[in-house]
């Protein structure tokens, strides 16, 4: 189609299984199509052979300024093949999304060369990788010429002071970046200074983020002094570090004078009343703040009074956050009362503070006259049936608020009902969230109601739900009710008029076999829904057949969880048939179900021919080697499946047999876990054997399968060859120090593995240090864990310190 069709601008296949050989077919019709401009294939498993192609196409594509490949794998090969079309003169390219790529220095370091020449790319995001010092100063350098790049993405990195302050350097002499994000890395108050002496001189920088680092008060202090000179930066976000008193006051009273900062998060920090006093009084002359969050910050009742009378005066907040801060009901009244007047705030966030219904009454009676605020959080509180009354009173005459969020409040029967009648006559709430509550009996029947405008007033009792857009909705959640089997009769009914709900959570709900009738009876007529959760209900297998032979023609499902119920194997046939007629399902979950062999075996017969199925969730079910061995058969076969979770089940060496016979043809799963089961050394390698040839699992999950010595060095033989697999889970086993060696010498050679995980085992001071040893000329490996074995003080301190040569890795000792 896009070979030919001069219409589309805009495809999104995000979260599909694409992999390399769908992104290449693409990517050839892409050297045609003059028309598309923007790209979203995050979620894809697209791996170096896709960015290639997409490199290729990028050379000579003139339309496409839009490509989004994150949380794919694409590694630095494919990282640096991207890079190196950014050069060519034709390029279009705007922004790249390369985020969670397990991309490192390498990759980095040509992307930044390739922007010293690119002129088009204003937009890069770089977050969730494995970027340290290298890769960062290489962007540096890049800054101090680009003159075309507006938002750098780094946040979830191994960014250290070092990198820090040779990026803020650059940016003393960039004139194009606006927005650069280093959340969550390891900046201390030595990079943080860095920065704040380079906004004296930048005069570009809008948008810095520092969330999530270990900035104290003398970091803060040096960005306080900054914003006395900076007159560029209008977002800045400090929000979980170690900033306490003396810097918060240090960062609050610049306020007083600063005119360009319209956003600053505080939240998660190590301040207390003291800077929230500091800040109400900033506020009452600053004319520009807009949005301030202080969550997390224990403050309490006197501090939250005196914002509360900043409130009375300030007329440029529009969005404040005080949720976690201990403000109790008496605060929250206090800022109920200037909220009564106040005709500039929006949006106001008080979760998790110890909120009584006397106070949600205040509230109620500021949504009366307030006319300007929208979003009300108040979820984790205590305002219990009478706030749920109070509040559902005021919003017959509100009709400003869109957002109300009430979960977790111990509301009852009786609130529920009040907020359900309000949600049929309110025309302009359109999310209401208030799972997590204690609505019982008919619950959901007065949600449904609200959902049918033809109904008449209703009279049940009970709502426990999270409805979006109640006259438009996409999602419906009732998590956690009490329904029983006539509170889901109600609620589907409304499915024959509705059109627009996708996504039901039914889970927790005391739905048995005959509600589940009531819902596949609505199912067989329904073409809007696409994801359905019941999980943790009571229905057996004729419930579930109820379900499944309703799906058999639906053109919409893609999601089914049927975890934590009671399905068996005649539940398991009727799921069978629905797999070989069905074309459109995506995922499938039965954990915790009593399925067995005869269930595995109608499972297995349906993924034959079944194209569609790519996740199958078995995990804490009764399947046996018989059932493993019908379901690896079909294996063979089936070429969509990607995904398979048989973790605690009861199979043992010859089920695992024929999964491995099946990995050395089957190159579509991509995902395995075996975990608690009895793999033992005859089934380990069996498994070795099958992973030497296999050329698509990338991950395997062996925890607690009483694999010792021998069953290690089987698996490390196979990473000789084997070039897919990136994360190998061999957590609880009986691994010593033979087995740790023979892996740790693999690792030498191999360059595709990430990520090893083999705490609990039996591994000594030798093996570790084998592995040390090892691991030091392997460039791709990031996380280890070898926590929890036998490791002496000595080697553990050793280990200790020279690891701390490694930034850029994880080690958990």
């Amino acid at each position: 189609m896009l070979k030919t069709n001069t219409c589309l601008r805009e495809l999104d296949l995000a979260e599909n299984f694409i992999e390399d050989d769908g992104c290449v077919a693409l990517a050839e019709c892409l050297m045609i199509n003059n028309s598309l401009t923007h790209l979203d294939l995050r979620g894809n498993f697209i791996e170096v052979d896709g960015a290639k192609a997409l490199a290729k196409t990028l050379r000579t594509n003139t339309t496409l300024t839009h490509v989004n490949l994150s949380a794919n794998s694409l590694k630095d090969e494919g990282c640096v093949a991207l890079g190196r079309a950014l050069v060519g003169a034709g390029t279009t390219l705007r922004h790249l999304d390369l985020g969670a790529n397990f991309i490192m220095d390498q990759g980095c370091m040509v992307l930044a060369k390739s922007l010293t020449q690119n002129q088009t790319l204003t937009n890069l995001e770089l977050h969730a990788n494995n970027i340290t010092d290298g890769g960062c100063k290489a962007l540096a350098a890049m800054l101090k010429t680009n003159t075309t790049l507006r938002t750098l993405d780094l946040s979830h990195n191994k960014v250290s002071d070092d990198s820090c302050k040779a990026l803020a350097k650059a940016l003393q002499a960039n004139a194009s970046l606006t927005s650069i994000d280093l959340s969550n890395n390891l900046i201390g108050d030595g990079g943080c200074m860095a920065q704040a002496r380079s906004l004296k001189n930048n005069r570009t920088l809008s948008i810095l983020k520092l969330a999530g680092n270990a900035i104290q008060d003398t970091g803060c202090k040096a960005l306080a002094r900054s914003l006395k000179i900076n007159a560029s930066l209008t977002s800045l976000s400090l929000a979980g570090n170690s900033v306490g008193d003396a810097g918060g006051k240090a960062l609050t009273k610049i306020l007083e004078s600063n005119t360009t900062l319209t956003s600053l998060d505080l939240g998660e920090n190590e301040f207390g009343h003291r800077v929230c006093r500091a800040q109400a009084k900033s506020l009452m002359t600053n004319t520009t703040l807009s949005v301030l969050r202080l969550s997390g910050n224990d403050f309490g009742i006197s501090a939250c009074k005196s914002l509360a009378k900043t409130l009375a005066v300030n007329t440029s907040l529009k969005s404040l956050d005080l949720s976690d801060s201990n403000i109790g009901d008496e605060g929250c009244k206090a800022l109920a009362d200037v909220l009564v007047a106040n005709q500039s705030l929006s949006e106001l966030r008080l979760s998790d503070n110890n909120i009584g219904d006397d106070c949600s009454e205040s509230l109620a009676g500021v949504l009366l006259s307030n006319t300007t605020l929208t979003a009300l959080d108040l979820s984790g509180n205590i305002i219990g049936d009478a706030g749920g009354q109070s509040l559902a009173a005021s919003l017959r005459a509100n009709t400003t608020l869109s957002t109300l969020d009430l979960q977790d409040n111990a509301i009852g029967n009786v609130g529920g009902r009040a907020l359900a009648r309000i949600c049929k006559s309110n025309t302009s709430l359109t999310t209401l969230d208030l799972a997590g509550n204690e609505c019982m009996d008919d619950g959901g029947k007065a949600l449904a109601d609200s959902f049918d405008s033809d109904l008449p007033e209703p009279t049940y009792d009970g709502l426990k739900a999270e409805a979006k857009s109640l006259d438009a909705s996409t999602e419906l959640r009732l998590a956690g009710n009490a329904l029983g089997d006539d509170g889901c009769e109600a609620l589907v009914r409304s499915l024959d008029t509705n059109t627009s709900l996708t996504s039901l959570d039914l889970s927790g709900t005391e739905t048995g076999d005959e509600g589940c009738r009531h819902l596949a009876k609505h199912l067989r007529t329904n073409t809007a829904l696409t994801s359905l959760d019941l999980t943790g209900n009571v229905f057996m297998d004729e419930g579930c057949a109820a379900l499944a032979a309703s799906l058999e023609d639906s053109p919409s499902l893609t999601v089914l969880d049927l975890s934590g119920n009671e399905i068996g194997d005649d539940g398991c046939a009727a799921l069978g048939r629905l797999l070989e007629r069905n074309q459109v399902l995506t995922n499938l979950s039965l954990s915790g179900n009593a399925v067995g062999d005869e269930g595995c075996k109608a499972l297995a017969a349906g993924l034959q021919t079944n194209t569609s199925l790519a996740i199958l969730d078995l995990f804490s079910n009764f399947v046996r080697d018989e059932g493993c061995r019908t379901l690896a058969k079909s294996l063979e076969m089936n070429s969509t499946l990607q995904i398979l979770d048989l973790c605690a089940n009861s199979i043992k060496k010859d089920g695992i047999k024929a999964l491995a016979k099946t990995l050395k043809v089957n190159s579509a799963l991509k995902s395995l876990d075996l975990s608690a089961n009895v793999i033992t050394e005859e089934g380990c390698k069996a498994l070795a054997a099958g992973l030497e040839t296999n050329v698509g699992l990338t991950n395997l999950e062996m925890c607690g399968t009483e694999i010792c010595d021998e069953g290690c060095k089987a698996l490390a033989k196979s990473l000789r060859t084997n070039a897919s697999l990136t994360h190998l889970d061999l957590r609880n086993n009986d691994i010593g120090d033979k087995g740790c060696k023979a892996l740790a010498r693999r690792l030498k050679i191999n360059t595709s593995l990430t990520s090893i995980d083999l705490s609990g085992n039996a591994i000594g001071d030798a093996g570790c240090q084998a592995l040390l040893e090892n691991i030091g000329t392997n460039r791709s490996i990031t996380s280890l864990d070898v926590v929890d074995n036998r490791i002496g003080d000595d080697v553990s301190k050793a280990l200790s310190e020279r690891l701390q040569q490694s930034p850029a890795r994880r080690w958990v000792l």
